[in-house]
């Protein structure tokens, strides 16, 4: 109940122009939802450099379910990640038999603002899915350790159980491949097999054990390595020299050790700093890891649950703590899901012995008073953590607070900026987007994406040589970009240079052929220039793709009008329209295919009906005139053709000649 009142908040939350694109709201196999094509193809692609076929068919499952209503996204993450709270709560009881501590344990995860990022970004669902295999992976174990001294039968079955659950969480993310490590050290603590181990010879079957978790690891790695390698996730040594990962590494582990302690300015995304980690910062973190380590291996006799504890911590991080750098963020607070949970056994065991140690031969009686004491300290910490989980994930409603947030807590923080005028510009508000866009081109001068993101907010505002100039630059940066290649097509297609259009469409297609909106771009572009069935065929392929566009339903609609298909015409507007009911330029295009059928009353009622979605709608404002003058309402006509002429709306002549025989401009010489 704690979990999920903490966390229900990101139910009314938005997806994300981060990530949640590439996993949910652009992604044509996912938003066809779940198909025995859409499991071959998560099972096949290495698509957003990584290997997680898993990963895939629960946002496929999610699509199914709820279609692309955000809440039922976030329900099934809030749903995994209370089932892994309960779950670590009840493993660590089965395991220890220590109910209270396991508890606090457990509610430190569940409520640790850290693991929000995890729990309320739809792309993170990772995190979560792998993590729900982690935990049975661990539970299975346990069974297997607990039977194999009294029937090696079932041991054998819990054995088996262990590789399946182990093997289904790498399929949902590498992170896993640490967990072999994690196994040898709950062999130490708390199942003490190492304790109860007679000779070297069982140490060594302990180990031999693990060998097929080992082999599952490796193959892991070289999946996730070549995805990321072909995906360009994985820096060159030449962006950041091995010098510069080690000094980062030290840095984050003490980073993610303060955060835990002390989880305040919390951000999407930290930037690298590169070489420009202080000397003294690096050293004081190493000696720090250094004291913090001897101190764990001389005491771990004493208190095993320490070198446990410090060791999960240390281990589970190895993978992204950027010895391997796989993209720009010099930490992210995602990567503490897991290993987070070591530092938490460490306080969950660690306080009460400090305490015990403390108290000595003091009366049981006062000895139960200081427990208890130390129990409502407890409860306070998790409100505390609650507490500031909720306020935290008020700034994860919607891309605008997220990054507005990111930015007020980093600094020099590029990725941030360019997504908030990403944000923006989808508001409407392009100049206030152009203005984030240069903040990040002078943090980034080499930014790809800001280059490309600014000359989609400069083409808004009817810019496009500007935004040519941009979608060239981006380019320069990454030649291989099929986006930028489709977004400088629609600015040429503004421009009126269709066959450079074409020519640039056809290259972001033969880039990435699976792209949508590309053919629907193509589309546009052979209408404009008057090839309509080339234009159907383009919206046709786009549909195959994106089956639930609407604009791409709207536009074959008119190119069917055109072509005099009008029932298939009148099919497709209405179709755009069940897909999204105020789409003014569906409206539009079936006011178009009513007009050419000579149904003037239902063509200016649809034409109307767009104007009042979306006043200053050209083609409805043009086709209006037509559709009035035609019904013989040549008044209402010659007040559509001052509109057009006032906003610079080329009319056809002969169309305004035939106007004037049946009535005189009003208020004009006809002389």
């Amino acid at each position: 109940m704690l979990t999920f009142l903490v966390f229900a908040e990101t139910l009314r939350h938005d997806f994300l122009n981060y990530d949640d694109n590439k996993y949910v709201t652009e992604n044509p196999h996912v938003l066809a939802g779940l198909s025995l094509q859409g499991i071959i193809w998560a099972f096949r692609s290495t698509y957003a450099a990584n290997w997680h076929p898993l990963t895939w068919i629960s946002h496929m499952l999610d699509v199914e379910l709820f279609g692309l209503k955000p809440w039922g996204h976030h329900l099934t993450s809030v749903l995994l990640h209370t089932v892994n709270a309960v779950f670590l709560f009840l493993l660590l009881y089965r395991m220890t038999g220590f109910m209270w501590r396991s508890w606090f344990v457990a509610a430190l995860f569940a409520v640790h603002p850290v693991h929000l990022e995890s729990v309320a970004w739809v792309a993170e669902r990772k995190d979560v899915l792998s993590t729900f295999f982690w935990l049975l992976t661990m539970w299975a174990y346990t069974r297997y350790v607990e039977w194999k001294q009294i029937s090696p039968k079932h041991a054998l079955l819990h054995y088996a159980a262990t590789i399946v659950f182990f093997a289904l969480g790498l399929m949902s993310k590498p992170m896993l491949v640490t967990l072999p490590f994690v196994l040898l050290l709950l062999d130490y603590w708390p199942l003490r097999r190492w304790v109860r181990a007679e000779t070297v010879f069982k140490v060594r079957a302990q180990i031999v054990e693990k060998i097929p978790f080992f082999s599952l690891s490796g193959a892991s790695c070289v999946l996730t390595f070549v995805a990321q390698r072909h995906g360009g996730a994985v820096t060159t040594f030449q962006q950041f020299p091995l010098g510069v990962r080690l000094s980062n590494a030290a840095v984050s582990y003490v980073g993610y050790v303060w955060k835990a302690i002390f989880p305040l300015r919390l951000s999407i995304f930290y930037p690298h700093p590169g070489p420009s980690v202080p000397l003294w910062e690096v050293v004081i973190c190493c000696i720090f890891l250094a004291i913090a380590s001897g101190f764990v291996v001389l005491t771990m006799r004493r208190r095993p649950y320490l070198a446990t504890g410090w060791f999960w911590y240390l281990g589970t991080l190895v993978p992204v703590i950027g010895i391997v750098q796989v993209g720009a963020q010099s930490m992210a607070d995602r990567y503490t899901y897991v290993p987070l949970i070591g530092l938490f056994i460490i306080v969950a065991w660690g306080v009460p012995d400090l305490l015990e140690q403390k108290v000595g031969q003091v009366l049981v009686s006062g000895q139960a008073s200081k427990m208890c004491g130390t129990w409502v300290i407890a409860g306070l910490v998790v409100v505390s953590l609650a507490a500031s989980a909720s306020i935290q994930a008020n700034y994860w409603r919607n891309n605008v607070s997220l990054f507005r947030h990111a930015i007020a807590v980093t600094k020099h923080n590029y990725l941030a900026h360019n997504n908030l005028g990403f944000a923006l510009a989808e508001q409407g508000d392009a100049e206030g987007a152009i203005r984030h866009y240069l903040r990040a081109l002078t943090i980034k001068p080499d930014f790809s994406l800001a280059h490309n993101n600014l000359g989609l907010a400069l083409a808004q505002i009817g810019d496009y040589e500007k935004a040519i100039e941009h979608y060239q630059e981006a380019l320069r940066q990454e030649p291989d970009s099929a986006a930028v290649y489709n977004n400088l097509g629609v600015a040429l297609i503004g421009m009126g240079r269709l066959d450079q259009a074409i020519e640039v469409l056809s290259q972001a297609l033969r880039i990435q052929p699976e792209y949508a909106e590309a053919y629907t771009n193509l589309g546009i572009a052979y209408f404009n220039q008057g090839d309509i069935e080339s234009a159907i065929v383009q919206y046709k392929k786009a549909l195959e793709y994106k089956p639930n566009h609407a604009p791409t339903h709207s536009n074959l609609g008119a190119a069917y009008a055109r072509s005099g298909n009008f029932d298939a015409a009148i099919a497709e507007c209405l179709e755009a329209l069940r897909i999204e009911p105020g789409f003014a330029d569906a409206h539009a295009n079936l006011g178009l295919t009513y007009s050419l059928l000579g149904r003037w009353g239902d063509a200016i009622r649809e034409y109307r009906e767009a104007l009042r979605i979306k006043p200053g709608l050209v083609q409805a404002h043009r086709g209006l005139a037509v559709a009035l003058a035609s019904a013989g309402d040549y008044s209402g006509a010659w007040e559509e053709v001052k509109w057009c002429r006032r906003n610079g709306v080329p009319l056809d002549q002969d169309f305004i000649t035939a106007l004037s025989h049946k009535m005189p401009e009003p208020g004009a010489d006809n002389r």
